[in-house]
């Protein structure tokens, strides 16, 4: 329930010899970390931090704890380390958590481990003042071609309307395990996805992630200097600042 509180409890795993995270700097958006990065910033900055400079102090802060996460908590190949590997390590049991979505919670190799049963979804400790939200995203991977004929372009409405009917995205999100922004009556029936439903129902807010709220440049250059950052090569306000410059507003 607070920072103080997780970092006591990694304390704890890492003293029982179990490394507690899984981070990770590599592939174009250190997917795994980026979502803690956005959740340090959210809290320490408000719902509304991606519309400030990437200079602003809830940016460097977020940037000091994620390389704490990635130095302190986490394994010795993080830097570097792409998607699979972050996600290998808690499937092998390697780690304690794991960042990531709903349809991960869905996975056939993650059903298959030995400790399945016992995994929990469960919201971050708030970093700042802004508390009780989610990380989430909008994504819109549907498109469709315009067209001058009246006939094509009736059906493409009608489609469109078909797909994100309720009953559609009920069959969606069951077949795929990812989580919709139209209403629906649908609950998963496996314990596990339906646990990121009540986290869902629960927070009072949701926010962006770095990626989904300023972009794929400044994504990758935040994933190419996440390890320097990580290394000490560079400090939390250079990495900021490098971030910045990537930024179209």
């Amino acid at each position: 329930t607070t920072l103080e509180g997780m970092f006591a409890a990694f304390d704890k795993l890492k003293a029982a010899g179990i490394t507690p995270t899984s981070q990770m700097t590599g592939d174009t958006n250190a997917w795994t970390s980026m979502i803690w990065f956005s959740h340090f910033a959210v809290s320490l900055g408000g719902t509304n931090v991606w519309e400030k400079s990437f200079t602003d102090p809830a940016f460097v802060e977020a940037a000091k704890l994620t390389k704490r996460m990635i130095t302190e908590y986490s394994t010795s190949d993080a830097v570097g380390l792409g998607a699979g590997g972050s996600g290998g390590h808690f499937l092998a049991g390697r780690t304690a958590v794991f960042s990531n979505g709903p349809w991960y919670a869905g996975r056939a190799d993650l059903a298959a481990t030995p400790f399945f049963n016992s995994i929990k979804i469960a919201g971050l400790p708030p970093a700042g003042s802004t508390k009780d939200f989610m990380i989430s995203r909008l994504q819109a991977n549907i498109c469709a071609a315009s067209s001058k004929d009246k006939a094509r372009e009736a059906a493409i409405v009608d489609f469109l309307k078909f797909l994100t009917s309720a009953p559609s995205i009920s069959k969606l999100a069951e077949t795929s395990g990812a989580m919709f922004a139209i209403k629906t009556d649908y609950r998963p029936t496996k314990p596990l996805q339906k646990q990121f439903y009540d986290v869902a129902a629960a927070a009072k807010t949701t926010a962006f992630d770095l990626e989904a709220a300023l972009g794929s440049e400044a994504t990758l250059e935040f994933a190419q200097q996440l390890g320097a950052l990580a290394l000490g090569r560079i400090s939390a306000e250079e990495f900021c600042a490098l971030v910045d410059r990537k930024i179209e507003r």
